[in-house]
């Protein structure tokens, strides 16, 4: 079960990459905001800790708490360009991939897939400077991504997408939630620092959802993007 200042991580969170609070608007008083969410003002100092430290709000002494810009070098993201991942300074290395059913209900129903359909499973590691920062798990519907290869996926896959399939994305969904360590990740970043998890749809101009994607990070090794949708 989440903690109280885990949950409203999430919520604050959620209204900033929404647009509801916007950048430079200035987020209501700690008192304003237990009362809001019936939470102690012990809970909300912790969850606007860890807001500042993901760099989506600063401080400003004796005036109170504002929304940063998100943007970062480290998850370069555009219109014509949705990958969560900056390739220049980050490497990937695939952990698996294999071509199966899909037996999870949700992520059948975001691909928008069948019983019979098959999709191609992607698992891989995200490195900078030889540190593990995040682990991918990436679904590609076999019929619409078809004879992606092993090689492709150490590198962008919307690369992929559009110089050898000439398809083009048109849109993405993303979003964000705090995720606790387990066996995996811990096997994986050695740590127990705190993790959030994006999960990203994305979508062709006909409407055709092509890529699921889960990516787990550590909070202090990346920041936040700005979510831009075409």
């Amino acid at each position: 079960m989440s903690k109280k200042y885990e949950v409203l991580v999430s919520q604050l969170k959620q209204k900033i990459l929404e647009g509801e609070y916007k950048v430079d608007d200035q987020l209501p008083r700690e008192l304003e905001i237990a009362s809001a969410y019936n939470v102690s003002r012990i809970t909300v100092r912790r969850a606007l800790a860890e807001l500042e430290k993901a760099g989506l709000i600063y401080r400003v002494q004796g005036s109170g708490t504002f929304v940063k810009g998100i943007i970062s070098s480290d998850w370069k993201q555009n219109q014509k360009n949705f990958e969560l991942i900056n390739f220049e300074e980050n490497k990937a290395e695939l952990v698996s991939f294999s071509i199966s059913k899909i037996y999870q209900p949700e992520i059948k129903s975001d691909l928008g897939l069948n019983d019979f359909d098959l999709v191609y499973k992607v698992k891989r590691i995200i490195k900078r400077k030889n540190v593990i920062v995040a682990i991918q798990k990436i679904y590609l519907p076999s019929k619409i991504v078809q004879g992606i290869r092993a090689d492709v996926l150490v590198n962008s896959i919307y690369d992929f997408i559009r110089n050898d399939l000439n398809l083009e994305p048109k849109k993405i969904t993303r979003t964000f939630s705090n995720v606790k360590a387990n066996t995996e990740t811990e096997e994986f970043f050695q740590t127990d620092t705190p993790l959030v998890e994006a999960k990203q749809i994305s979508y062709l101009q006909n409407g055709n959802a092509f890529e699921y994607n889960q990516t787990i990070f550590k909070l202090d090794s990346f920041k936040l993007n700005e979510v831009i949708i075409s």
